[in-house]
């Protein structure tokens, strides 16, 4: 009995009888739902997928989800986040899969370790147990086939599942250890869901019931039987009218037939047993039965893979099966893969093998075979089943077949295959599409009746699947003529306007066809357009047909007409032009502004083209005229006239005119040349500067040796103080070392009193005297460059007069300044200037460097001045300058304070404000401000609460640097002791409670293998942040104050006891023989 049994249901139907349940062996299961429901459930799934990975919680995940799509772009989208971990094995599971792929999620995994992550549809809920699933994800939807019986149609819906399903999904999780279910969706969600699935027999036609129940003598009516879920009235009656049809009920008596009889027998889709017993008559019983099999698996059997390049060869294996899709269509496509399927033996390997070669699932094959042996069992134990070569004559008899059992399948074609197919029975009117999956689609013209064996609904769109092209005269007559519409008068005929040429077929189509569906709504045809062959194929029913091609042979002499009269355009050279017309006769010469056709935009929407062209001809002559659609309010149109003086007039005089209420706009339409033909072709460029230089520039150069040559140029030959660097595109290490000893003084530098008053900002470096010897080294791995900054700086190697240093040469950040691309991304090699005189701009650097010829290879120069915005509407304009030390600010503002009105107008300012903006920045590692978020929260309020504070405003936000994540704390104000003293409160919780390690031996203990291990493993369970570096002599401390006094005391505690167990040896050099004597 299934587990998902209403058991309700069945004990109502037998009187109230009582219901006895056993409960099924399962582990504890943990349910988890979702604060509100999944707006996309396959992200949704991944990120919980990735939640628990990440979390490190042990067990494998089974994800529920609707169909192959979505579990192919949720695999995408975990593999992509987790890259290629060895750590996980992600598997699909759902019915399109191979044998070899299925048996992959059953396997062991690679390691224990390993976490299995499996994507699956419904195919999960019951009958397998897949070891190791402690976590199941469920998405709560399901893709499920529904009957429409308004339509006589399958629906293919994605929606909410079952409750009952929804038990089996989380028992998956229980199987063999205990687990956790994790809805997508909340609980009173889950609480308005259905408690069990529909009945199979309520999402069918239930032709097979009503056979056996007629085939019982149970009941005459059958809308009278006492169902345990009664199908609809509406459904019954067209069953039972679709088995009049076939002959299998009398249409007098309401008994079955003998042909109803014997189709009972076989427990098949009626239309199947008529099938075959037709077969049986026409004596090609044996193609008909391996047809019978095939299509009971047609859903199932190709395999399509998941990327364009295995989905393009199953078409064309699919392809490779039709011989003619006139004969028999999709059908003998079928039963030509069996009957090649079937010639290769009975060897389970060679069919295997052959299924993986034609892309064909194996087991479909399979199942179809014993379907086969089956019905032959039941029709005749003794038959023999004996598959020939096909050919035309027995092909004839397997179609007669088909149309036996599939007459009322009849579809009508619309013409193009865009257009689809009008089913010929149902109450409205459908149209569907041939599915992508049928042969028909390879065949250059839609054929115009067909038979089909199923129709379903996905998304919102019907498609037919397995077509058989057939002719009116192979079907029931008798059923044809019961038909409200005679199918032959429903079909469409067509017409062939065939060597139109491109330019005429443009013209009556439009660019992309844009026309089209304007004709085609006035003409009531539907167009199919052939540019390759230059044809216009137009589809119709025969009275609107004729209409059509009238109308379009008028349109066509029209713009045939046109075509004679219009003139191209073409460069000659500069903005020279020449018009040539029909047979590239030259007609008139073009040059400079001269111009012969117009565009006009913003006419009425009514306004048709005699109109237009009886305006634009009070003006000159009009050669051509074209209108354009280009919004539902107005339209567009472009006129030709025959002298460019009639053109230059009509831009003129109907540039000012109104047209029915519309201001219509008139402009000169130019044909594109490489020289723009209403400007002047020679142009004079002004620069001049708004503001001051700040006496500051750089040049960028590509080449090492020419920024080497500038750089003496500069120094040497200009005197200006320069500075060189590189911006290396690969890791670089920057090696110097001094050539004379230095004289024993050293100059430090401090950018705020402040830091010169702290001990740990000092940085010495040696006055030298004669400069320094610099080399410059790249490496293509950073890895293996920082390893050989740190060995041979910890040798400390000597060279020339000094110790050789090796620093590692940071990438310095692009400016937003416009320069020349550097496409091939090699090295910068810059140049600083700096204290330049006034008059020195990026033209007289340049021209300096041209006199030694090493200008070639600059990429960017300029000189820095003060910036300027463009002013507002109100006439502000603001500038920015720069200060390298925040007191400058309030000094320029005292000066500024101290200057009269009169001395402002006379240097041309009008009301002149200095607004300090001094921000400092605090970057802090993501890691440490999680551990002292409550600190850097209780400063903040401080700041933004004081009234010590008032000019102060401070922020924090998260960001990346370096493929890091930090917290960046932003302190902004206009007041720069108040700004100071905030940025001490930072400091000094930024430095936390200090460990000093005093002896030697102490840093020995900590930064040992054990002592690293031994912090890691107290930092994780105190919550604490501990800073450390083997060559600082403290650590620092961060997190709640107490917790920090018990680390440091912990910290105090491992040294003190390491030292206490060490054991010291000491070795003595004794002379050999001097021990003997000794004793």
């Amino acid at each position: 009995m299934s587990a998902t049994l209403d058991d309700k249901l069945l004990s109502k139907y037998y009187q109230n009888a009582c219901v006895i349940e056993v409960s099924g062996r399962a582990f504890p299961i943990k349910d988890i739902y979702a604060m509100e429901d999944a707006e996309n459930h396959v992200d949704e799934a991944v990120n919980k997928v990735l939640e628990i990975h990440t979390n490190g919680i042990p067990g494998d995940i089974l994800v529920f989800l609707t169909g192959q799509d979505e579990i192919n772009q949720a695999i995408d989208k975990v593999t992509r986040k987790l890259d290629s971990s060895e750590s996980v094995l992600v598997l699909p599971l759902h019915g399109k899969l191979n044998e070899d792929e299925v048996q992959a999620v059953f396997m062991t995994k690679n390691s224990k370790t390993q976490r299995k992550i499996i994507f699956s549809t419904n195919v999960a809920e019951t009958s397998i147990t897949i070891d190791g699933i402690q976590h199941v994800i469920d998405s709560g939807m399901v893709k499920e086939v529904m009957w429409d019986t308004r339509r006589h149609i399958r629906v293919l819906k994605i929606g909410y599942t079952t409750q009952s399903s929804i038990k089996q999904r989380r028992g998956r999780a229980g199987r063999t250890s205990s687990g956790t279910c994790y809805h997508l969706y909340t609980y009173d969600t889950y609480q308005s869901l259905e408690v069990c699935s529909r009945a199979e027999i309520l999402c069918i036609q239930p032709s097979i019931a009503v056979l056996k129940l007629k085939h019982l003598d149970i009941v005459d009516d059958i809308t009278k039987f006492d169902w345990l879920e009664s199908p609809s009235n509406n459904s019954l009656q067209e069953t039972v009218k679709s088995l009049t049809w076939l002959g299998a009920i009398d249409s007098n008596t309401g008994k079955l037939t003998d042909l109803g009889r014997s189709m009972a027998k076989f427990g098949l889709e009626p239309m199947l047993s008529v099938m075959i017993l037709m077969g049986q008559k026409l004596n090609c019983l044996s193609h008909i039965l391996a047809l019978v099999g095939m299509l009971s698996v047609v859903q199932n059997i190709w395999w399509r893979g998941e990327n364009d390049e295995s989905k393009h060869m199953s078409n064309e294996i699919r392809a490779s099966f039709t011989r003619d899709t006139d004969m028999g269509g999709d059908f003998i496509a079928l039963l030509r893969i069996f009957l090649e399927w079937h010639a290769i033996g009975e060897r389970k390997e060679r069919r295997k093998a052959w299924c993986l070669k034609h892309m064909i699932r194996w087991k479909s094959m399979t199942m179809a075979n014993s379907l086969i042996r089956e019905l032959v069992y039941q029709i005749d134990p003794k038959f023999q089943v004996h598959l020939t070569e096909l050919n035309d004559e027995l092909i004839e008899r397997i179609v007669r077949c088909v149309c036996a059992g599939f007459f009322q399948n009849l579809a009508i074609s619309n013409g193009p295959i865009r257009a689809g197919y009008q089913l010929a029975t149902g109450t409205t009117d459908t149209v569907a599409h041939i599915h992508r999956s049928s042969v028909i689609t390879f065949a250059q013209q839609p054929p115009k009746f067909i038979l089909y064996h199923e129709i379903i609904n996905i998304n919102e769109t019907n498609y037919l699947t397995v077509i058989c092209p057939v002719e009116l005269d192979w079907l029931n007559k008798s059923w044809l003529d019961s038909l409200p519409r005679s199918p032959s008068r429903c079909v469409f005929d067509s017409y062939t306007f065939i060597n139109l040429g491109p330019a005429l077929l443009l013209a009556l189509v439009g660019k992309k066809c844009k026309k089209v569906p304007q004709l085609e709504e006035q003409l009531h045809v539907l167009f199919e357009v052939d540019r390759a062959q230059s044809k216009l194929i137009v589809w119709g029913h025969p009275e609107k047909l004729s209409n059509a091609q009238q109308c379009l042979q008028q349109i066509l002499n029209k713009e045939r007409d046109k075509l004679r009269n219009e003139l191209q355009e073409f460069q000659i050279v500069g903005s020279t032009r020449i018009l040539l017309g029909a047979g590239a006769e030259p007609r008139l010469v073009l040059v400079e502004d001269e111009y012969i056709k117009i565009f006009l935009k913003n006419l009425p929407k009514n306004i048709t083209e005699k109109q237009i062209q009886e305006k634009c001809e009070l003006y000159g002559q009009v050669r051509n005229v074209t209108m354009i659609r280009t919004n539902y309010n107005s339209i567009s149109a472009s006129v030709t006239y025959g002298i460019c003086r009639s053109a230059r007039l009509a831009v003129t005089q109907l540039s000012c005119e109104k047209w029915n209420g519309c201001q219509i706009y008139a402009s000169p339409s130019y044909t594109r040349t490489s020289v723009d033909t209403n400007k002047q072709n020679y142009k004079l460029k002004a620069e001049w500067f708004m503001t001051e230089s700040e006496c500051n520039g750089r040049v960028t150069f590509n080449k090492l040796q020419e920024a080497q040559r500038a750089y003496q140029v500069f120094t040497d030959r200009c005197h200006f103080r320069c500075q060189f660097e590189i911006n290396p595109i690969n890791p670089m290490v920057k090696c110097s070392w001094p050539l004379k000893p230095h004289h024993g003084h050293a100059i430090v530098n401090f950018s705020t009193v402040e830091q010169a008053q702290e001990r740990e900002s000092v940085f010495i470096e040696p006055y030298q005297h004669d400069g320094r010897v610099v080399a410059y080294v790249q490496f293509t791995d950073e890895q293996e460059m920082r390893e050989a900054v740190d060995e041979i700086n910890d040798r400390q190697t000597s060279v020339g007069a000094g110790l050789l240093r090796l620093s590692v040469v940071q990438q310095q950040r692009q400016t937003n300044i416009r320069r020349k691309t550097n496409d091939n991304k090699q090295d910068e090699f810059r140049v600083k200037l700096y204290q330049l005189p006034s008059h020195i701009d990026e033209r007289l650097l340049i021209r300096e460097l041209n006199q030694y010829n090493i200008s070639n290879s600059i990429t960017y120069a300029t000189v820095f001045r003060i910036e300027i915005r463009s002013p507002t509407e109100d006439g502000r304009a603001v500038a920015y300058i720069r200060f390298n030390d925040p007191r400058d600010i309030m000094t320029a503002i005292n000066m500024c304070d101290s200057l009269d009105n009169f001395t402002m107008n006379n240097v041309g300012l009008n009301q002149l404000y200095f607004v300090p903006i001094i921000v400092h920045r605090i970057m802090v590692n993501q890691a440490l401000a999680q551990v002292i978020d409550k600190k850097i929260e209780q400063t903040m309020n401080t700041i933004q609460t004081s009234h010590n504070f008032t000019n102060i405003s401070v922020f924090k936000k998260t960001v990346m640097r370096d493929d890091n994540t930090n917290v960046l704390i932003s302190i902004r104000g206009t007041n720069i002791q108040q700004l100071y003293k905030a940025r001490i409160l930072f400091d000094s919780l930024l430095k936390g409670l200090q460990f000093q390690l005093y002896n030697h031996s102490w840093v020995t203990v900590l930064f040992d293998a054990a002592g690293q291990n031994f912090l890691q493993d107290l930092q994780k369970h105190t919550g604490t942040y501990i800073w450390w570096n083997w060559k600082s002599t403290l650590l620092r401390i961060f997190g709640e104050d107490t917790v920090c006094q018990d680390v440091y005391r912990q910290i105090d505690t491992f040294i003190q006891t390491t030292l206490s167990q060490r054991e010291y040896s000491v070795s003595i050099s004794i002379p050999k023989g001097k021990l003997e004597t000794e004793v």
